[in-house]
Order: structure tokens, then C-alpha cells, then sequence
């Protein structure tokens, strides 16, 4: 995943998958640093609610402040860059969904 800031800056994240719940809820751990020193490692659970025809996605952030780390990563410039992070993610998947639709509605209509 990335993490865009406000000023443009972006930061990769590491992830570690801790659970996986088709298709219900992914949980992992992240961890992002700047230069080689970690600003933050944070535990995400991210569900999935189906309604038919929409999927709602909740995601829950649990951060743990590491000692020493550069004062600018305030809580709120956290919560900017979850949120910015998240929506230019799910932006960056939207094509691949589009073509999985698209192959799922061929198979339908090939089947004898």
C-alpha cells in the first residue's frame, strides 16, 4: 500500500497478513519508514459488507506510537494519509475489478 501526504510526499508500507476471512475481513499489521527509521507500525482490519448489489469497506487503524519517532507524524497527519492512502488504493484497484466483472459476465454468457 501506499500513503500520500498532503504535500505530495509518498510512503510504501510493508504489510504482514494475519488473517484472512473470504471475503468477509482481512487483518494484517503495517509498518512505514522514512529513510530506514520507522514512524509508525499500525494493526488494520479492513471488512467487507455485501449487500448484493454494493460492498461497503470499514477499515479500523490501531497505531502504536514508536518511541523517538519524528514529531510531524501527529495522529492527525496519520488519519490524512490513512484516508488519502486508502482512497488512491482503492482507485488504483478499480480497473482490475472492471475486468474481473467483464470476464465474470463473458463466462455467464458462454456457458452452454
Amino acid at each position: 500500500f501506499r500513503m500520500t501526504l498532503a504535500d505530495g510526499t509518498v510512503y510504501m508500507s510493508r504489510n504482514i497478513y494475519r488473517e484472512i476471512e473470504k471475503p468477509v475481513r482481512i487483518v494484517y499489521d503495517e509498518a512505514c519508514d522514512e529513510a530506514g527509521k520507522p514512524f509508525h507500525h499500525a494493526r488494520m482490519t479492513v471488512t467487507f459488507d455485501d449487500d448484493g448489489t454494493r460492498t461497503a469497506i470499514t477499515i479500523r487503524a490501531r497505531f502504536e506510537w514508536l518511541e523517538g519517532r519524528d514529531p510531524q507524524w501527529t495522529p492527525e497527519v496519520m488519519k490524512q494519509g490513512l484516508a488519502k492512502g486508502w482512497n488512491d488504493n482503492l482507485d488504483l484497484l478499480e480497473p482490475y475489478l472492471d475486468a474481473i466483472e467483464a470476464a465474470s459476465d463473458e463466462s455467464v454468457r458462454s456457458r452452454p
